[in-house]
């Protein structure tokens, strides 16, 4: 995603494009599967623009810093976890979860570290995923994460889809919203028919309900997870 991350503008005179609007900050996102950041290991992730290093420490606990050492710019996520600290790949320079520098190891004793490290976001895990909050870390843990009751329940289906879309977020809300084009998708799902059968809408959501009928032709074996009563 290449929009900008800051608060939307004042819709309520109906006169604002969408378009120009950028991703809320204040806000839980979801930035990587949790299975993608194995104990000890650093990997890169990214939100709207900005570039976040994802590490678990050797207790288990998932931190999220600014993708940047704070001494030459070098991308932290392709640092080293060593107990509960991420070293950078250059110059060993060790951050601890809060971006806070914990050791700059050819510095000569006594010598005042830096007071200042790199960004730290509040992150937390659910669902499965990484989710990291890019927005004032004050309203993090009074913000709630997404709601997804369905995740476990076993009238519902959870698929993943992992690909960058360079194209602003309302465009990939629209289209996931308008299940009519599924002719465009008719050589993987087959030939399917959607029928609305509702919508809500609230303050921060809209949700559509849908029924599929199937109409024969061939769909690949993933295709089945939509199409399925």
């Amino acid at each position: 995603m290449t929009d900008a991350l800051v608060p939307p503008a004042d819709l309520r005179n109906g006169l604002d494009d969408l378009r120009t609007v950028g991703a809320h900050p204040d806000f839980w996102y979801p930035v990587a599967a949790s299975g993608s950041v194995r104990r000890n290991t650093a990997v890169a992730a990214s939100f709207a623009g900005e570039r976040i290093a994802l590490y678990r420490t050797a207790s288990g606990r998932i931190c999220a810093l600014e993708d940047r050492c704070a001494h030459r710019q070098v991308p932290l996520s392709m640092g080293v976890v060593e107990g509960e600290t991420l070293r950078c790949c250059y110059h060993a320079w060790a951050y601890r979860g809060d971006g806070r520098i914990s050791q700059i190891p050819y510095l000569p004793k006594g010598t005042e570290r830096p007071p200042r490290g790199v960004r730290a976001y509040p992150v937390r895990e659910a669902y499965g995923l990484v989710f990291v909050f890019p927005g004032r870390p004050e309203l993090a843990d009074t913000t709630p994460l997404p709601d997804l009751p369905e995740f476990r329940a076993r009238s519902h289906r959870t698929m993943r889809f992992s690909r960058t879309v360079r194209c602003h977020y309302s465009f990939m809300h629209e289209n996931l919203l308008d299940m009519n084009h599924q002719f465009l998708h008719r050589g993987v799902l087959g030939r399917i028919q959607p029928e609305l059968l509702g919508h809500r809408t609230g303050p921060s959501f809209v949700e559509a309900s849908y029924r599929f009928t199937s109409g024969g032709g061939r769909k690949d074996r993933g295709a089945g997870l939509l199409s399925r009563e």
